[in-house]
């Protein structure tokens, strides 16, 4: 199985603004402020992607493509008297599927569809085909058997995910994070997300949120 989430809609705002970046750098000039623009927008990404959440709300879309692992069709070659262990593992396998939606924290659930080659997606029902858990984090979207799994070509999910419209939302200390990576991008141009403080780490860490892989 392969997954890519994508932004259906940016966000409007930045965790953080030019004055603060400004500020927090001792910059007395606003020549530079688009090149702040820049960094602010790096270091969101950056913070973001550690966490493996969305700082302001905004628009997201799980794309899964099923592959069925050649593995869970142990036919070919397989003594007769282990094939009902082997088909009924097999149905077993595709009954249900669990998964996790990234960034958190998940707020609500647009929609979600399936789709084959040269064929307009279909829209699956929540409560029929699948339900979701907003709870637990990360959310996750649960599909059932009306689902086609692995006789689709893809599998999409829409969400809403952040902490808020705006900034206030964020806990400081992520904000706080965002800053000290900015910083630093504007006085190491050229230097990678590997050498970047301990405190931008230390800042995030108690925020990050850490999965698995799913089962199903």
């Amino acid at each position: 199985m392969y997954q890519s989430t994508t932004q259906l809609v940016p966000p409007a705002i930045l965790p953080i603004t030019i004055d603060m970046a400004r500020q927090n750098s001792r910059i007395t000039t606003l020549a530079d402020d688009q090149l702040l623009a820049l960094f602010i927008a790096t270091a969101t990404d950056l913070a973001e992607r550690y966490l493996n959440r969305a700082l302001i709300t905004r628009s997201l879309q799980l794309t899964i493509v099923p592959v069925m692992p050649k593995s869970d069709w142990p036919i070919v070659g397989v003594p007769f008297t282990v094939l009902p262990l082997a088909i009924e593992y097999a149905l077993a396998h595709q009954q249900t599927t669990s998964l996790p939606l990234l960034y958190s924290p998940v707020t609500s659930v647009i929609g979600a569809t399936y789709g084959q080659f040269g064929v307009a997606d279909t829209v699956l029902v929540l409560g029929t085909d699948y339900d979701v858990d907003l709870v637990s984090e990360p959310a996750r979207i649960h599909f059932y058997t009306t689902v086609p799994w692995y006789n689709c070509d893809h599998i999409s999910v829409s969400y809403v995910a952040g902490y808020g419209a705006t900034a206030a939302t964020i806990p400081a200390a992520i904000q706080n994070a965002c800053l000290i990576a900015t910083t630093y991008l504007y006085n190491n141009r050229g230097g990678s997300d590997s050498d970047m403080p301990e405190a931008f780490f230390a800042l995030l860490s108690p925020y990050r949120m850490t999965t698995f892989p799913s089962t199903t």
